[in-house]
């Protein structure tokens, strides 16, 4: 056998071999290639997967919350438009909203007695604002007994006749504002009884979510420039919706301005205290201009309040059965859903407050 015919045989069997080798080697990358796709796929349907029961469960979750900024899927809808739509009257999926904002200066006792009126209701959530005596230790077991408090603070001025009350009064307006868009803000001390059902002054607030209640009268005694002036004074304790709680925030300027106001002198208030006095004129002066129904504001704050010459000044007298005619109680029960000041530990307060249950 010639070596040509080794070599020729040899070269056709380095061929062939490299042929087959090929030939596999094309089958395997082939295969790889079909197992590649089918594990992108099989990830992507994965991931597609995952996705959608993400967004299902958040669904779910933002529908049983609704811990939502605007209202009833604030894709298409906001407050100012929510005015203009009458659906929503009627609407069994739109929740309102309240916040509670509370100034205690009175003891944990009281406070947790006012609480519990609310019973944990998702409705109404609470906003506090602690001074005076209202310190409570926690590390000693003092608790709150309300599951819905959103903000708690403590603020070491909050005298009756100072600006800091109104300072209090418009920080924890607006720490609940950037918390949640609220139907409604209002402002209570712990010494406020609700005389109506939780059911009745949602429904009540429901059906009137356009207005909100400021009780005021124009007041001659203060000095402006040391010149007698007429401004508006009236009850702190207000339920403020949502519209004209977001038009007082953006007057802050306002708020500033009568304040440096009375720490100057420039305005002196002869009867009466700073929170009596300037958020009800920011109200009725600068944002309705004079005009009540441009703003839907009445001159009502669903409240029972007597007030009696105190050394000093006017003060709220404390309720009880033995000061409140028969003819206040039925003024009260018609009228009114909250009565001020309370004592809890007055016998007679408490019998005060049973017959006003009883009739209503």
């Amino acid at each position: 056998m010639s070596l040509d015919y080794f070599n020729k045989s040899l070269i056709n069997n380095i061929i062939s071999n490299k042929n087959i080798y090929n030939k596999k080697l094309k089958e395997n990358n082939t295969r790889k290639s079909e197992e590649c796709k089918f594990y992108k796929k099989l990830k992507l349907k994965i991931y597609s997967v995952l996705i959608l029961i993400i967004s299902i469960s958040s669904f779910v979750y933002f529908i049983k919350n609704k811990n939502y900024k605007n209202d009833w899927f604030s894709i298409k809808f906001n407050r100012n438009k929510r005015q203009n739509i009458s659906d929503f009257n009627n609407s069994s999926l739109y929740k309102m909203k309240h916040s509670i904002l509370v100034l205690s200066s009175y003891g944990l006792d009281y406070l947790n007695n006012f609480l519990y009126q609310f019973n944990n209701d998702s409705r109404f959530d609470i906003y506090i604002h602690l001074a005076g005596k209202s310190k409570i230790d926690f590390e000693n077991g003092e608790t709150i007994i309300n599951s819905n408090i959103k903000y708690l603070n403590y603020i070491h001025n909050s005298k009756r006749f100072s600006v800091a009350m109104v300072d209090a009064m418009y920080d924890i307006m607006s720490i609940a504002n950037s918390k949640y868009n609220y139907d409604f803000y209002h402002f209570f001390s712990e010494s406020c009884y609700l005389v109506k059902s939780l059911d009745y002054i949602y429904n009540y607030f429901f059906n009137n979510k356009l207005n909100s209640y400021v009780y005021h009268f124009q007041h001659n005694n203060f000095l402006y420039h040391n010149k007698s002036n007429l401004l508006y004074k009236g009850s702190q304790w207000m339920s403020l919706n949502h519209e004209i709680v977001k038009k007082l925030l953006k007057r802050k300027d306002l708020f500033i301005k009568y304040k440096k106001e009375i720490k100057k002198g420039i305005i002196k208030i002869i009867d009466g205290a700073p929170d009596e006095f300037i958020f009800q004129h920011i109200i009725v002066k600068d944002i309705c201009e004079g005009t009540l129904e441009k703003c839907h504001v009445k001159n009502n704050n669903l409240r029972f309040i007597r007030w009696r010459n105190c050394k000093k000044n006017y003060c709220p007298n404390s309720l009880d059965i033995s000061n409140v005619s028969e003819e206040e109680i039925n003024y009260i029960r018609k009228n009114c859903f909250v009565i001020r000041k309370i004592n809890y530990k007055n016998p007679k307060a408490i019998e005060l407050i049973n017959k006003i249950k009883s009739l209503s």
